[in-house]
């Protein structure tokens, strides 16, 4: 009842007609802060050779044409690389350990993914902050979204490209028994596609290449985010939504006025104020916080004649020193933005371009050491689940359980936490005896494992 109330008083309109942001993240938010990002745009079609999936096609497993430097993956097709245990062929260099999959949510097999990403979490299923049972000591999962415009939200036939990931967050929303899941949003792909998807070129060429078409478009998108969060389950931080953004700048993409002036239409539209994170540095007086994204550019620019853990030192100075230097705005947090290493099958998108960041424990180390030094205490991981760019951290085929247990461990010693060494091995078994069901195995898909969540 107290949080029936709660929701209501929280939704009510403002009388003003309009919402002033309070930029105070930095008083609010926990001071012990782990998100785990999700590109989450795996599908699974309905004529996949060990049976039909929930979504229209096996999007990403198959990246498509890259020109010559890459091979075309065959979903369909079984590789030998893994003599012991064959492998669907995908557009990566490592292989998910518990097998190819809908990141959708649609059915039981991808709903009982969804539970298994979930189980990171800490106290998932338990009141008790005691309860170990193998998580990842996670306190919140981002699931990226593109548009929600053009989703089966809106349209018959939306597009294949942002319909699974939508899916994907509202079953995330449906399974989550916490306040755990911030939405995600990738702000540079309709600008990048605007014109493959009917939008034109957003660049006011002429007519039918309105600016203002895309911008509503994407302020639209965010009505809808806010409008979608869950008192329930969506991570709150004084009592407002909080909104994780891939951002960029040059070209096309939106620019830090045109930022200041979505924020403001959304939030007059919705009657409610909300925190924003975004991967730019520069956008820090639009924003709430920032949280680097993998930075591949200053990685080339650090020597690569030092040890893995000095040049990861060097790297980070690159990408915050600017940060750390100056004079924050008022109440604007710097949140640390921490990946297991980047291994990319595509080598830049058909460019031929080999971009490798060691996927090696003394990278995490220096990253946490980092953080420590600098009194960086808020963490976001990328990411969960990008095969395709080779920056994950769910287990895989080559490297088990390697950057999942490393990453727990390494937050418990960053937060000071007792360690377990118990509950590091029920981590470990929860992944490895999870069937492979699409993976040339002979295991049915409908023989879908439940999850146990229990301490």
């Amino acid at each position: 009842m107290m949080l029936l109330l709660v929701y209501i008083i929280l939704w009510i309109p403002n009388s003003n007609g309009a919402v002033t942001h309070t930029y105070d993240l930095s008083t609010y938010m926990p001071s012990k802060f782990v998100s785990m990002f999700s590109v989450s745009w795996y599908g699974i079609g309905p004529t996949d050779p060990q049976g039909p999936g929930p979504d229209s096609y096996t999007n990403h497993w198959s990246v498509g044409a890259q020109g010559t430097c890459i091979p075309n993956a065959n979903p369909s097709n079984c590789s030998t690389e893994y003599s012991t245990q064959p492998q669907r062929q995908i557009s990566s260099r490592y292989r998910p350990l518990a097998g190819i999959y809908s990141s959708s949510g649609k059915n039981l097999e991808s709903q009982r993914r969804i539970d298994l990403m979930l189980s990171t979490l800490r106290n998932q299923s338990s009141s008790s902050p005691s309860c170990d049972y193998g998580h990842a000591r996670l306190d919140a999962w981002s699931i990226q979204l593109e548009s929600i415009q053009l989703s089966s939200k809106y349209l018959s036939n939306p597009s294949l490209n942002v319909e699974i990931p939508y899916q994907a967050y509202i079953h995330f929303l449906q399974r989550s028994k916490t306040n755990s899941i911030i939405p995600g949003y990738d702000s540079t792909w309709l600008y990048s596609f605007s014109s493959n998807l009917g939008l034109g070129k957003c660049d006011n060429s002429n007519q039918t290449n309105s600016r203002d078409r895309c911008l509503n478009t994407t302020i639209k998108d965010f009505v809808d985010i806010v409008k979608m969060t869950n008192m329930s389950t969506s991570y709150l931080i004084n009592q407002k939504p909080v909104i994780f953004i891939y951002t960029s700048l040059g070209g096309n993409l939106l620019n830090a006025s045109e930022w200041s002036s979505i924020w403001t239409s959304v939030r007059n539209q919705v009657n409610l104020d909300f925190y924003a994170i975004a991967t730019t540095s520069s956008l820090i007086n639009q924003f709430d916080a920032i949280a680097p994204w993998v930075d591949y550019v200053a990685w080339t620019m650090t020597s690569s004649n030092l040890p893995t853990y000095n040049r990861t030192l060097k790297w980070l100075s690159l990408v915050y020193g600017p940060l750390l230097q100056s004079v924050l705005p008022t109440g604007r947090v710097i949140i640390g933005g921490l990946s297991s290493g980047f291994d990319d099958y595509t080598e830049s998108w058909g460019a031929c371009q080999n971009r490798t960041i060691p996927r090696e424990t003394q990278l995490l180390q220096a990253q946490f050491d980092y953080f420590r030094i600098n009194q960086i205490t808020r963490l976001f991981i990328y990411t969960w689940d990008d095969f395709t760019e080779g920056s994950i951290v769910e287990p895989d085929v080559r490297n088990g359980t390697w950057a999942l247990l490393n990453i727990r461990q390494m937050i418990g010693t960053f937060y000071n936490e007792t360690q377990n060494v118990t509950a590091d091995q029920m981590l470990i078994d929860r992944w490895t005896n999870y069937p492979q069901l699409r993976n040339c195995t002979t295991i049915q898909v409908t023989s879908i494992p439940s999850i146990d969540l229990s301490c």
